[in-house]
């Protein structure tokens, strides 16, 4: 998942247009950490720990947008003042236990999850990174994938949203430790993006010729069926006998 974020100071715009995360914003972040977790290219969801720095006075809460239909809970440091449905989205408002100061710290945390029921396959590239509309000293991102593993996985720093998140050859190639990759980016500001991509193996549909299985010069019964290419990425087909050998 893309996304930024920011501590707003009252503000009553929660229909602004979002992408992925987006939000108006009147302080920056000294440290935002996200762990995500990924089963079978599905998000299933994140735990995010930040440590923001208010520019006004009596900042009261901090608002968050995703376009993924996602619910938080287990929040620290702040409650759940509200949860309101965009068109193609969702925006959550963390209250803070008391307004902040100017200049004054504050750190929570909160879950951040997809139900079950409205989980979906992500596409055959994805990424899970923030733009930093406002300035943010320390960035960590950690990724699990659980299930499928990715054919590769990269970093990127500081790149135009348009451009994120390149190629992998443009980027820092990262190598998963059971199942998990981290990176750590610093000083990122203006509108630059951070984060880590991926890119699965992909899927290749062989349409059926024959409803019924044929009988070929050896006498095997053999059908063509839907494979999972696990080689190198080209359309090709196989026959797949009955007994599931493969030729």
């Amino acid at each position: 998942m893309s996304m930024f974020t920011a501590l707003l100071a009252g503000s009553p715009e929660l229909g602004l247009e979002l992408e992925r995360g987006q939000a108006a914003l009147t302080g920056g972040m000294s440290r935002l950490t996200v762990v995500c977790i990924i089963r079978d290219r599905c998000f299933v969801e994140s735990r995010q720990t930040r440590t923001v720095i208010s520019l006004v006075d009596g900042a009261p809460h901090f608002v968050y947008g995703t376009y993924s239909p996602t619910e938080l809970s287990d929040i620290e440091g702040g409650t759940l003042g509200l949860s309101k449905k965009m068109p193609g989205g969702v925006v959550h408002r963390i209250d803070f236990l008391e307004p902040l100061r100017r200049g004054q710290a504050h750190t929570f945390s909160f879950w951040e999850r997809v139900p079950e029921s409205k989980q979906e396959m992500l596409a055959d590239q994805d990424f899970s990174g923030q733009t930093f509309e406002s300035p943010t000293l320390r960035y960590q991102v950690e990724v699990h994938f659980l299930g499928e593993q990715p054919a590769v996985i990269w970093g990127y720093d500081k790149l135009l949203r348009i451009e994120r998140p390149r190629e992998p050859d443009g980027g820092i190639l990262l190598q998963s430790s059971e199942g998990r990759v981290s990176a750590e980016f610093a000083d990122l500001y203006g509108g630059l993006c951070a984060g880590v991509a991926w890119r699965w193996l992909p899927f290749v549909r062989v349409a059926r010729r024959n409803p019924r299985p044929t009988l070929d010069a050896q006498g095997d019964h053999r059908e063509l069926k839907t494979i999972k290419v696990q080689g190198r990425h080209r359309d090709f087909k196989r026959l797949v006998d009955h007994r599931g050998s493969v030729d």
